[in-house]
């Protein structure tokens, strides 16, 4: 195995102050397979983009990569076209030093089988990686990043697929361009499997009220959300959209979102519209400025979707904890729902239903100083509503759940309450 190395070629400087940019050019021009391409030994100073196509191509190495003011906006430190790319690194960072107008610090396209192990990203003005068309096989672990903008982005382009992001930390330091943590625009072309486990998305900002959103997904279908945090964001902690179907959800913590000032807010928890088969399971939703969990068919009363949510625990929202509007079957089963309606008391709910059918309440718990009810809300017939036994601290139209019925339920015909048959 051969290591290929700026330093063996002209200007191949790590000081901090030489470009760079044809040094290391040079050594990933000069792989071969079973070589690596090394990138250690101090900073190397880089003027234009960094391009990889070979196929195969091992990256290794703790240095940093770091713009120079004269870079060109709207570039990429790196763009990666060959297949079966890996970055294999110590800590690699990667540094737009803010002087990337518009920049990405790693720009995928068509990369199929990339992998991106261990890098540290720092001062982008745009995104760390930049997914774009007929990019499949991603995977991306351990990485670290703090920056303006995005952390990982795909725009709305075609042929993205099977992209997995591992432990993972995204972070914004509050000021400068918008971005989200984890965007995935693909309402037009789609996407298909996204899976996002251990990975964290901290202070993301937007230009308007309810956007920098934690992780949100337009257009993305059979999709995972496991092990992951949004904190201190100020739209959504979790959000997705335009048939982002067949997502799980479990094991999920949103705190501190949609609170872009002590007055304000327009995020929630974790929000899901116009999609369908969506399950939350072991979330914790906490100090939310909109709702705590909410799933609707939102655009038109006759997309309705399936959803359960279950053992999840809601604090302190300033709408709704539970939100569910349009759905065609949805079963709510061993929730805590506390405090919802802060700061407007009397005017939200623990749990909000409307223009439901086929909808299970089970061993509900909800309480709160402000608002403590299930409000039908319908503008169109409910369908069958059932409340289960077990079920405390909840009322339904001024009818309070929970009591010894005869066999322990009530039901709704669309007109009205009842006791079960």
């Amino acid at each position: 195995m051969v290591d290929r190395r700026p330093q063996d070629f002209p200007n191949g400087t790590p000081d901090g102050v030489t470009d760079n940019t044809l040094a290391i050019q040079a050594a990933i021009n000069a792989w071969q397979p079973g070589d690596q391409v090394v990138i250690s030994g101090g900073t190397f100073r880089t003027s234009d983009k960094l391009s990889i196509s070979a196929n195969g191509l091992i990256l290794k190495g703790d240095g940093t990569i770091r713009a120079l003011s004269a870079f060109p906006v709207n570039s990429a430190l790196i763009e990666v076209t060959g297949a079966s790319v890996v970055f294999d690194t110590d800590g690699l960072t990667l540094d737009q030093a803010d002087v990337m107008f518009g920049g990405n610090s790693i720009r995928a396209v068509g990369a199929v089988g990339l992998q991106l192990f261990d890098l540290i990203s720092r001062g982008t003005q745009r995104a760390f990686l930049c997914i774009e068309a007929d990019t499949t096989d991603l995977l991306l672990a351990g990485c670290d990043h703090l920056g303006k903008g995005y952390g990982v982005l795909a725009p709305d382009l075609p042929g993205i697929a099977r992209v997995i992001l591992r432990d993972s930390t995204f972070e914004h330091p509050g000021s400068g361009s918008e971005g989200d943590g984890v965007q995935f625009n693909c309402q037009t072309f789609g996407a298909n499997f996204v899976e996002v486990v251990g990975c964290t998305a901290r202070n993301y900002i937007g230009e308007a009220n309810g956007q920098g959103i934690g992780f949100g997904f337009s257009g993305v279908g059979d999709g995972r959300l496991i092990g992951c945090r949004a904190l201190q964001c100020e739209g959504d902690g979790f959000h997705l959209e335009s048939g982002s179907n067949r997502w799980l959800c479990a094991d999920l913590i949103a705190e501190d979102v949609g609170i872009p000032n002590p007055v304000g807010g327009n995020g929630s928890g974790l929000i899901a519209y116009d999609s369908d088969d969506i399950t939350v399971v072991l979330m914790l939703a906490k100090n939310c400025g909109y709702h705590g969990i909410a799933l609707s068919g939102q655009s038109s009363p006759t997309q309705r979707l399936n959803a359960v949510i279950e053992r999840c625990t809601v604090e302190t929202t300033r709408r709704d904890g539970i939100h569910m509007t349009a759905q065609k079957s949805f079963r709510i089963d061993r929730n805590w729902v506390r405090d919802p309606s802060n700061g407007n008391p009397g005017q939200y709910a623990a749990i909000h239903v409307g223009q439901q059918g086929g909808t299970s309440l089970e061993n509900m718990d909800g309480t709160g100083a402000g608002n403590v009810v299930v409000l039908s809300g319908a503008t169109m017939p409910l369908g069958e509503i059932v409340i289960r036994p077990a079920s405390v601290n909840v009322i339904i139209d001024g009818v309070s759940g929970g009591e010894p019925w005869s066999d322990g339920t009530f039901w709704a015909d669309g007109t009205g309450w009842a006791e079960a048959a």
